[in-house]
């Protein structure tokens, strides 16, 4: 009887230390996967930095192809309305009847002579 006693409680003391090995590995367990969660969660972090830091890097290079495209459309714009001056200038000294000067004007300015045809 006595011996049966001590094994019956060996096997409760048996029992309570499975039951905490059991409680044990299931924290454990949790543990592990958030652990792997958070793993993934800064994997993803990562992904999202590189793709922001290569869209920051896109929009610099759109940001100076504009500003070089908006440059060379200043230079365009100006190198236009120069050749309206010289145009207009070239028009007047033909309709003042200065058609010599308005041919050397037009010469110095490379138009064409027909131009001063039609202002006459």
């Amino acid at each position: 009887m006595q011996k049966q006693k001590q094994l019956r409680q060996q096997v409760a003391s048996l029992n309570a230390e499975l039951e905490g090995a059991k409680r044990e590995r299931a924290t454990l367990q949790q543990q592990a996967e958030r652990a792997a969660q958070l793993e993934a969660e800064t994997a993803a972090a990562a992904g999202h930095q590189k793709q922001l830091a290569e869209m920051e890097q896109r929009i610099a290079e759109l940001e100076r192809a504009a500003a070089a495209a908006l440059a060379s459309h200043q230079q365009r714009e100006a190198a236009m309305e120069q050749r309206i001056a010289d145009l207009q200038t070239v028009a007047t000294a033909a309709a003042e009847g200065q058609q010599q000067a308005a041919q050397q004007l037009a010469g110095e300015h490379g138009l064409a002579v027909d131009v001063l045809a039609q202002a006459s």
